[in-house]
């Protein structure tokens, strides 16, 4: 079976993105830059799904999202077995490790069939599509730096999404237990990152070589399925 990722992320927001690829490394991701105020983000997902034909499926993943092992094989072999067109899953949205924010009605897309096209966001018109339960997806973008939140929050490209994530980030937060596995990908993220500061300021250690570069809505009848980008 060939399954691809389609890593989306605007240059500024590529924080969590070595724990992305780490991630998802056993499978083969294709990543693309993009700026939504420029091109709507609908257009820069299809761009992405077009270079996947001949794929099975495609994960449809942003910058700062993250799957265990198990769920990833969870959602893979639901999506065969029901032949799906469409997956979306629950997510939970991390404030820190052992801190989450109270749980949204929000089910992104996270698998696709790569002949899937998105109308706006992270929006798609087809009809084969499930919510997958025991499963979840692991936002980690409010943990970012604090220079990050406030470019994201200054810089927003999307109005209604803009007053969602303010609202998110407003609302309460609960103790949680972040899994292991998803800790060890961020911890790997930022040692890799604290490394690379010490190779530039130190000329006796040898040089790296091993970085890595790497609510559903049902519209009436219309099949169509909304899932606001995380």
């Amino acid at each position: 079976m060939k399954i691809g990722v389609g890593i989306i992320y605007h240059e500024k927001l590529n924080e969590f993105l070595p724990a992305v690829e780490k991630c998802f490394n056993r499978f083969d991701i294709k990543k693309k830059v993009a700026d939504f105020k420029k091109q709507p983000e609908h257009e820069a997902r299809n761009e992405m799904l077009a270079q996947f034909g001949g794929y099975d499926f495609v994960w449809v993943i942003d910058s700062d999202e993250l799957l265990t092992v198990k769920d990833q094989d969870k959602i893979i072999n639901k999506a065969v077995n029901n032949n799906l067109s469409i997956g979306l899953i629950h997510l939970i949205d991390y404030a820190s490790e052992n801190r989450m924010i109270e749980m949204r009605d929000h089910c992104p897309i996270v698998i696709v069939k790569p002949d899937v096209r998105f109308y706006t966001n992270r929006c798609a018109n087809l009809k084969e599509y499930q919510v997958i339960n025991g499963v979840v997806l692991h936002h980690i973008g409010f943990m970012a730096k604090p220079e990050t939140a406030e470019w994201k929050q200054k810089n927003h490209w999307n109005n209604a999404e803009y007053k969602d994530y303010i609202n998110t980030i407003k609302k309460t937060t609960l103790p949680c237990e972040m899994p292991e596995e998803i800790k060890e990908l961020i911890k790997g993220d930022k040692q890799d990152d604290e490394r690379g500061v010490n190779d530039n300021i130190s000329v006796k250690e040898k040089k790296r070589t091993n970085r890595r570069d790497g609510t559903l809505h049902k519209s009436g009848n219309t099949g169509k399925v909304e899932s606001k980008a995380g």
